[in-house]
């Protein structure tokens, strides 16, 4: 993963990141990094301005779906599966579809 994706674990967007990065304000395994184009893998300590910045692992949630809801990840109008988790990660989406009318579990990733 990019060195400037890894810091908006911390609620930065990534101009934000790149800044910080810019600015030597940023150090990966204790050394400063001004590269924000750098891989960094998960066993790398990054930190921005003394904050460790956790490697962003993945998430795999199953959730069984009622009737009456939409297996998709935004609607204006109607109730869909994100809409069921409270605060849900950012790009989570469903593995396949079940239609409106059915029951089930379903897989989001």
């Amino acid at each position: 993963m990019r060195l400037d994706k890894r810091i908006t674990a911390l609620g930065l967007t990534r101009a934000q990141a790149k800044r910080l990065i810019a600015r030597g304000e940023v150090r990966v395994n204790g050394e400063v990094e001004r590269d924000a184009g750098r891989i960094v893998t998960e066993a790398d300590e990054v930190r921005a301005q003394g904050t460790a910045a956790a490697a962003a692992g993945h998430t795999h949630l199953m959730l069984f779906k009622p009737a009456g809801v939409l297996t998709a990840t935004r609607d204006g109008r109607e109730t869909t599966v994100l809409d069921l988790i409270p605060a849900p990660p950012r790009g989570l989406g469903p593995v396949g579809r079940l239609d409106k009318d059915v029951t089930g579990l379903i897989l989001l990733t």
